[in-house]
């Protein structure tokens, strides 16, 4: 990566740490679970890409601070401000589709190069205000202004900041110098939500990483957790695979493995090998509250964007609609 000639856009090293500064360059560590394409995925002008994300501080001599993570989503676009040329339009769109690869594989990165000003801690701040701290991108008289903020899931997508690539995807391993916001990001992903006003009790997946448990991941094929639970040590989850062995249909009641993890468990593979299709159907509870999803297995692996979350349990109609749609693919 080489370093541009204006002081705000330069290329980020994504490695390493230093105290906070007052500008820089920025980039992005993250753990993608799911990416949106708009208005398609043939030839995406937008992106909304959701998971756990911290940002990441350049500085002038290449060393990096590292933010606390945030879960939520970021929304990109191509550029706009100072257009992308085919060549470059075609590389953001390879990155983008390098980003939903590593989605809900449990796999941390750091991708991008932007700027900031005004204070490298404050980035998360809300995004109407008029002062710095806000993040930057490419202008054609040096930096603009943009939307870099990790959104809530409850906040529609609207101005989406400009896309910039910087050295393509970058993989991070969690020992060495990456261990410590590794896991701080599967952490964020696998941490107790709050009880908020208007929040409504559901279940929510996640890959058998972000379990944080080593000794459950062989033949997880994926993890669940309680959200929007007063106590979610005091929720109950089951969950039946729902499938076929050689044309002839079958209900296996799994046993869930707790999680370190209040109200966490792992779904492991307990289904026979080499037959399906296969849905998992969890039920959840909190009280008096139910919640339930269904959930795709391809490959033995789930598949989040085919899963369905309810506010109750599935019903059997539910349940063979789904097994038809994983079928007829």
């Amino acid at each position: 990566m080489k370093a541009s000639k204006t002081s705000l856009l330069i290329a980020v090293v994504l490695l390493g740490s230093i105290p906070v500064t007052a500008s820089g360059p920025l980039g992005i560590y993250g753990i993608v679970e799911k990416v949106v394409f708009e208005p398609d995925e043939k030839a995406p002008e937008r992106i909304q890409v959701w998971g756990a994300f911290a940002y990441v501080d350049g500085g002038v001599d290449r060393a990096l601070a590292v933010s606390p993570p945030w879960r939520g989503y970021l929304y990109f676009t191509l550029p706009v401000i100072l257009p992308a040329s085919p060549s470059q339009v075609e590389t953001i769109r390879k990155e983008w589709a390098d980003l939903r690869a590593v989605a809900g594989t449990g796999q941390a990165i750091g991708f991008g190069s932007w700027g900031y000003i005004g204070g490298f801690g404050g980035l998360q701040e809300d995004a109407n205000t008029t002062s710095p701290p806000y993040a930057l991108e490419a202008a054609p008289r040096g930096g603009a202004r943009t939307d870099l903020r990790v959104r809530p899931a409850s906040e529609a997508p609207a101005a989406p900041a400009g896309y910039q690539t910087n050295a393509g995807i970058v993989r991070l391993t969690g020992d060495g110098s990456h261990a410590a916001i590794v896991k701080q990001l599967r952490a964020t992903l696998m941490a107790t939500t709050p009880v908020l006003a208007g929040q409504f009790f559901r279940l929510e997946i996640g890959p058998a990483v972000a379990g944080n448990t080593p000794h459950i991941k062989k033949n997880t094929a994926f993890v669940v957790r309680p959200l929007a639970c007063a106590d979610p040590a005091k929720a109950r989850i089951t969950g039946v695979a729902e499938g076929y062995v050689q044309g002839a249909r079958r209900s296996i009641v799994l046993d869930l493995v707790p999680l370190t993890t209040p109200g966490g468990y792992a779904i492991q593979a307990q289904w026979p090998q080499g037959t399906g299709p296969w849905v998992v159907s969890l039920t959840g509870t909190c009280g008096n509250a139910t919640a339930g999803a269904i959930v795709p297995i391809r490959r033995n692996q789930f598949v989040r964007e085919s899963s369905t979350f309810l506010e109750r349990g599935a019903t059997s109609g539910e349940i063979e609609s789904a097994l038809g749609a994983l079928a007829s693919r």
